[in-house]
Order: C-alpha cells, then structure tokens, then sequence
C-alpha cells in the first residue's frame, strides 16, 4: 500500500467543497500591554455610509455565515452596503497577498494562519482597537498580542486542537468501549498494540491506530514537546530547540509508534483513510477532520466519536499540546480610516462577545476562541467540540512557526521514522539547517509566540 499524503493546504482545498462540519507573542511583550476593556454592549457606529469589500474564501460555513451576518446587519445599517467575495482556496493566498502588495483589495476579509504573518510583515494589517471587545475573554489574545508593542491584528474566530476520534463499532468487537481508551501514552501504546492486526504475512488488516501524515506529524510533534515541558524554538525566536531533552524524547515517541509498538505502517495507508474505510478504530489528528470524515467516509460518517489526546501525565499539565486558530478577520491597514472604522463597527456588532462568538461556532463546527464558550450546550452535545474544548485552555499556540521548518522536519521524520535512524543525530541536523535559515532571514520579524503560554491553575 502507498501513504497518500495530504498537505494542510491541499487539505483545506479539498474540505472547500464540503457541505458539513469544520474544516477545517513569545515572551511578556516589551512595551506594556494595554489594560484590558469590558466588553462592548453597544456597536461602534460606523460613522460611514457607503460600500465595504469583504473577502473570504469557500469554505461554505465560513461564507455562508458571513452571508447572513451581512444581510443581518444591512437591515440595521441600511446606509452600509458590505460586498461579499468568495475565492476558492487554491487562490485565495496568492490574490490576498497580491491585493495587500498593490494596497487595492478588500476594505476587510477573512485570513489564515497560514499567510497571515506575511501581512504582518508587509505592514497590511490594522491593528485592532484596545477597546474593541474584552480581550481576556478569548484564549488567543496571547498568541496575537505583536512581541513588541502588543497590539492585536486579527480577530480569531475558531481554533482547532489535537483530537484522538473513535469508531466505536471496531472496539465493540474487540470487547472495548470508549471508557477504556488510556490517558497516559505509556497506557495508551500497549491498548493501540492490542488493537493491531496482521495476517500471515505480516500484512496490517487493522491498524492500532491511525496516524500517517506528514503535516498532522509536525503537530503532533510540537505537541510532545509542550507536553514534556519544552519548547520548540528558542526565548530568542532565532533558534530551533528540536534536539532538547524533550524534543529528543518526542522522536523517540514518533520512531517507537512504528517500529517498537508496530500499531501502523509508516508506507501504509493515510491515517485517515485507514480510519474513514473502516481499518482503523482510532485515528490520532487534528479536530479540523471532523468534517471531511462526514462528507468523504461513507463508512464512518456520523458514526465516529472522539476524546482529547493522550498525554505523558495523563492529565492537561504541564500542556496538552499544540492549539492551531484557523480564520479570523483583519481590516486593511491602507484604506481610509471611515471605512477602517465601518470595518470595526461590523465585526463588532455581529461577531465579538458570547453571542458573535456562537454563532461563528455553531457555523464552523469548531471550538471557539471566547473562553465562556468552553462548556456551552453545543459544544458539550459534539464529541469532537467536547473533546478539543476540554484541552483548549492547556494547549500552546506557536503563532508563526516558520515556513522553512516544512522541509527539515520532514527530513528529520523520514530518517527516524523511513531509515529508523539515530534520533539525536537526525534532530542535530534539522536543527542546523533550520538555524543557518533564521540567520540567513535574521532581518525578519518572526511572530513565534509559544513562550506567552501561562497553563491554568491546576
């Protein structure tokens, strides 16, 4: 069997046709950050009569809530007319980048995490009003906060984080339940191992667990290392901290799944795959997979069920893992301050405090960034949401974690996981390489934010 790979971007192009589900400040800031302000019980008026282009991209829950977000508040504001454009995934990035580059395209727009921090860079984006919504009341404030001078430049609407899903009908036959799935990995290997089955030649019929995927693999190896205690990058936001302690341990995790506990093929079958046709009862991802198992996996479509991941110490401390934000508005930073106003005004009025923040949530199908939100009845009547927003408030958000980073921890995996070569020799490597490319980009602003994690009390 051959591993179809699926890259987050190629995944998100696939999900855009989808008609279900979601898809899918390092250290303290060294200026003071702004005293957080109650939030607003009033909209900002839009001191502003005329047209706003919005952007967004087709992910139907993303646009069509939007769609009725506009229409709401056109009915309120009939002096504001908001132009709604849809681009498919596959150009959204480059005709955004493009636009923001030329200073010519949408007053306002939906953006992701992907590109994000290059518009950042390029100075396209405005920074939100201190006093727009109570910024401690969303769990990514943070992350957003710019290192330097603290400002917030996009409002996140959703997150996602690392989730273990379930085929209940596969553990029934092997006498198991939902109940009995370990939260400690040291439990969990042994119970993924038992699940596990090969005919006479050697051959997986059943994989342990689902798993195989490159980018999912990068995830879930910042994961490891926040669950030991590490960090991935350097209090600097120069330096790859692969090869610490904990980033060691986290490889010898990765190797061990695949040739110590045998519970998948590294050359098999994708993990979703293996789980979406039925050969896997446990598929370990990121909850953005909920949707496409619904709307591509006949077999398992609303049938699965899910739990937060396991971890070293079976409980959330010292982190669960690494919380990625999907989309979040932005307002352009070169067009005229009314409309910058107006832009505010209509992010406020329909999608800031509980009720915004809900209804972008009951939409998306993904856990929302408003803290109050955490044990909403929605969110405890979907596993998938119950699951990822029990960890949310112990998961880390990197920020930006470099584009360069793709290329060598792919190689690093290959050779631990493909050659199960030396660990520590390979992480020295990556490590190298992903150095030589921060002081060779030493000019640029880097937005790696983990360092801003401060855990719940226990």
């Amino acid at each position: 069997m051959s591993t179809r790979q699926i890259s987050r971007r190629d995944f998100l192009k696939l999900m855009a046709g989808a008609t279900g589900g979601a898809v899918l400040a390092s250290c303290a800031p060294a200026t003071p950050v702004p005293t957080e302000a109650p939030a607003a019980t009033e909209a900002m008026p839009a001191g502003f009569s005329g047209t706003l282009e919005y952007w967004d991209w087709a992910h139907p829950a993303l646009r069509d809530h939007a769609k009725e977000l506009i229409a709401q508040y056109a009915s309120m504001h009939p002096e504001v007319t908001i132009n709604q454009t849809t681009l498919e995934w596959a150009d959204y990035q480059t005709k955004a980048m493009a636009a923001a580059a030329a200073k010519s395209g949408p007053d306002f727009s939906q953006v992701h995490q992907i590109w994000k921090f290059d518009m950042l860079r390029g100075g396209s984006l405005e920074p939100f009003p201190d006093d727009f919504t109570d910024w401690s009341k969303k769990f990514s404030t943070p992350f957003n906060r710019d290192p330097e001078t603290g400002k917030i430049y996009n409002f996140t609407i959703d997150n996602v984080t690392p989730i273990l899903f379930i085929n209940p009908e596969l553990l029934e036959k092997d006498g198991l339940s939902k109940a009995d799935i370990p939260t400690k990995w040291d439990d969990f290997m042994p119970f993924a191992q038992q699940l596990t089955k090969k005919d006479a030649a050697g051959t997986f019929t059943q994989v342990g667990c689902g798993f195989n995927d490159p980018y999912v693999r990068s995830l879930i190896f910042f994961s490891l290392i926040y669950q030991l205690g590490g960090w991935a990058y350097g209090e600097d936001r120069a330096s790859a901290l692969w090869n610490s302690a904990e980033g060691v341990q986290a490889l010898q995790f990765l190797q061990d799944w695949y040739h110590k506990w045998q519970v998948e093929d590294p050359t098999g079958l994708a993990g979703a795959d293996a789980f979406g046709n039925g050969q896997a009862p446990l598929f370990l991802t990121y909850g953005y997979y909920a949707g496409a198992l619904d709307s591509r996996y006949p077999t398992i479509a609303n049938k699965w069920d899910a739990v937060s991941i396991p971890t070293f110490t079976g409980a959330g401390l010292p982190s669960w893992g690494l919380l990625q934000p999907d989309d979040g508005f932005i307002v352009s930073s070169w067009v005229d301050q009314e409309k910058k106003d107006a832009a505010f005004a209509f992010i406020q009025e329909t999608s800031t405090g509980v009720e915004g923040e809900r209804g972008w949530m009951e939409a998306m199908s993904s856990p929302s960034d408003h803290k109050d939100l955490a044990t909403d009845p929605y969110v405890t009547s979907k596993p998938n949401l119950q699951a990822q927003a029990a960890s949310l408030p112990y998961c880390i958000n990197i920020a930006e974690n470099p584009s360069e980073s793709d290329k060598f921890l792919q190689e690093m995996f290959d050779e631990i996981i493909l050659n199960k070569g030396d660990i520590k020799a390979a992480a020295d490597k990556a490590v190298e390489q992903m150095n030589e490319a921060f002081k060779a980009t030493a000019d640029k602003k880097r937005y790696i934010a983990e360092r801003a994690y401060e855990p719940p009390a226990s």
